[in-house]
């Protein structure tokens, strides 16, 4: 059996600020569907180091990628979100996925992770 994605602390903080920033300018039912396709990326990503859809990030070290949530609307059971502009900073150890950071998509990775403490 594969382990439960791994949500690093930053990525827990990242999530938390995404949601409120949802729901303090579209809602609560906004709220809830950002939840639901956050939680959908982040299940499709775990299913498979091989999935289509992950991006090498060279620029940050060898082994990270990342994940838009974009991906993931097809596979939201919360409805729709009509332009999700979050990425997750990824990398896979042995068969877990371990997410670092959720970033908006205008967020540089290289200026907002930080290898030494992001995976804690």
């Amino acid at each position: 059996m594969k382990p439960e994605p791994h949500i690093s602390g930053s990525a827990q903080n990242d999530i938390a600020h995404a949601l409120e920033w949802s729901f303090e300018n579209f809602g609560a039912d906004a709220e809830a569907r950002y939840s639901a396709l956050i939680a959908a990326a982040i299940a499709h990503a775990a299913q498979d180091p091989n999935t289509l859809g992950f991006k090498k990030r060279g620029e940050l070290r060898g082994d990270l990628l990342s994940w838009h949530l974009a991906q993931g609307v097809m596979h939201s059971p919360g409805g729709r979100v009509r332009k999700p502009r979050h990425v997750l900073i990824c990398r896979w150890v042995g068969d877990q996925l371990q997410i670092a950071r959720l970033l908006h998509e205008v967020q540089d990775p290289a200026l907002n992770f930080d290898p030494t403490t992001d995976w804690e």
